[in-house]
């Protein structure tokens, strides 16, 4: 599994959560499932998806997201989006934190930059 064009937008000092945004992409020639998401950075790691309902965005936890072979998960703005709570630091543009992805294929191991954001601005 790869993680492409990663990154989390920098939120204001003392937010309680960020999102990773970018391309989780598998190689594999067999479906990975998405078991569970951590990070020594943050309380809890969450796959979410933005629903819109009547005017208002909702984020709904992700179960039992499959990936497969030699297919992509894009994760971006409005959409599906890795929801990292409860930094266990401050954290600002420019550090760097871990991401660890337990799959069907094994375990992987990202290491993802915070950077400053426009209003529309992506990697």
């Amino acid at each position: 599994m790869q993680f492409l064009n990663a990154w989390i937008p920098a939120g204001p000092p003392g937010t309680p959560a960020l999102a990773a945004l970018g391309t989780l992409r598998s190689s594999s020639a067999r479906p990975l499932m998405i078991e569970d998401l951590t990070s020594t950075d943050f309380r809890a790691v969450e796959l979410h998806r933005t629903v819109s309902k009547n005017g208002v965005a909702r984020m709904m936890k992700l179960d039992n997201v499959t990936i497969t072979p030699g297919e992509s998960l894009e994760l971006k703005r409005g959409g599906r989006h890795i929801m990292l709570v409860g930094p266990k630091r401050s954290l600002s543009a420019g550090d760097v934190v871990t991401l660890k992805v337990r799959a069907s294929g094994g375990s992987y191991l990202f290491r993802i930059a915070i950077r400053e954001q426009s209003p529309r601005a992506a990697p």
